[in-house]
């Protein structure tokens, strides 16, 4: 569970950072960043670290799922709307992300004692 802190470790240290450059960047760009939509990369790494040595492929399940996830919303905005806007993707693909991959953190922490 050493591996674990660490990474809770390295998210703080992202949010801290993320919350540094909001107040103190010059651009609007920098301050309309959100540690949120960088979470997913973030759990999709500390995934592959908790999991990349397991004989259970479930690195690659877990990245089939979430190009299913893509693949989704990619037809439920053209059933939708008749058109894929590439802002309206990016925001919505990455939140439940966010959630997809979470959920996928959760287990694989609970599975890590099973599976090593």
């Amino acid at each position: 569970m050493g591996i674990v802190m660490m990474q809770l470790i390295v998210l703080v240290g992202a949010w801290v950072l993320v919350k540094l450059i909001q107040r103190f960047g010059r651009s609007p760009k920098l301050k309309k960043i959100r540690f949120r939509d960088g979470l997913p990369f973030f759990l999709a790494f500390f995934i592959w670290q908790l999991a990349h040595l397991w004989t259970f492929p479930w690195w690659a399940y877990l990245l089939m799922g979430w190009a299913i996830l893509g693949i989704g919303v990619t037809c439920y905005l053209a059933a939708k709307r008749g058109e894929i806007l590439w802002r309206k993707f990016l925001v919505l693909f990455l939140r439940l992300s966010g959630v997809y991959l979470f959920l996928g953190y959760i287990a694989t922490i609970l599975a890590v004692p099973w599976l090593k």
